[in-house]
């Protein structure tokens, strides 16, 4: 297995990547990154596709992000996973970077930036607060597998592309993490390049009722103060589409459905 030496130590790195019908196989720059091994999680894949020899290919007839990135989180082999879509690729300097932070800090998940949208980076170390995990996507998160696993934490399958929400599932991840006294830091450095835009900042009403559901999945009857205050801020990213009202409803719409969902 590829990966990186610390201090005399070696960090097994793994790229998780989850792709659907074999899209992944089409990205000949995701393979690329050196001292990295690579987990395809693919989803309805297409007989004909053809992987890298050094990928790791499982494939499965099943839907869903959140049920990908799980799979690939239970098989994975590396010391340090690194979460990738099927659009992006990483810089060459990943495995090394993140196996220097680890050892720095001794984290059990290490975030990192988007060069497609911040290109510099001093490289320091923050660490992370349960505020600020409410600001991550998925391709911009490593963790160390095993102390997951330890902990039980897995994504809600209710949460993600694919599922009864389109959003938030990386989010409970990490904000659960740091509540079971897991570490986590950011990494400022551009390590992933990612041009499409986030769903996040996709503001349209279902994705207005999954924000809904992700604040009361995370903070309980608080969480309908805290739609309140969120419609508010990002009202300058909605408004074209909808009035401030008409997000808050939304929102209270998502809440009441995911009460009504079947626990994943």
């Amino acid at each position: 297995m590829a990966g990186t030496t610390i201090g005399g130590e070696a960090m097994k790195v793994e790229m998780l990547i989850a792709t659907m019908r074999s899209k992944a196989a089409q990205n000949h720059e995701l393979f690329t990154t050196p001292d990295v091994d690579f987990l395809v999680i693919d989803q309805l894949p297409e007989a004909a596709a053809v992987y890298p020899a050094a990928a790791r290919v499982v494939g499965v007839q099943e839907t869903g992000l959140s049920r990908s990135r799980n799979r690939a989180l239970a098989q994975a082999q590396g010391d340090i996973a690194v979460l990738a879509d099927d659009d992006v690729h990483h810089a060459p300097q990943l495995a090394a970077a993140l196996g220097e932070a680890y050892a720095r800090t001794g984290a059990d998940f290490i975030t990192f930036n988007n060069g497609s949208q911040r290109p510099q980076g001093s490289g320091g170390l923050k660490p992370h607060t349960r505020r600020s995990v409410l600001q991550v996507s998925s391709c911009l998160i490593s963790l160390r597998p095993e102390p997951f696993r330890r902990a039980g934490l897995r994504f809600d399958e209710r949460f993600g592309l694919g599922a009864a929400f389109a959003s938030g599932e990386e989010n409970i991840l990490l904000y659960e993490a740091l509540g079971r006294g897991l570490k986590g830091w950011h990494l400022d450095l551009p390590l992933v390049f990612h041009d499409a835009v986030s769903t996040g900042y996709r503001f349209t009403p279902e994705l207005a009722e999954s924000k809904g559901a992700l604040q009361l999945r995370l903070f309980g009857a608080a969480g309908y103060l805290s739609m309140l205050a969120f419609a508010w801020k990002k009202r300058a990213l909605y408004r074209e589409r909808m009035g401030f009202m008409d997000f808050v409803a939304a929102q209270w719409r998502g809440a009441r459905r995911y009460r009504q969902e079947p626990i994943a």
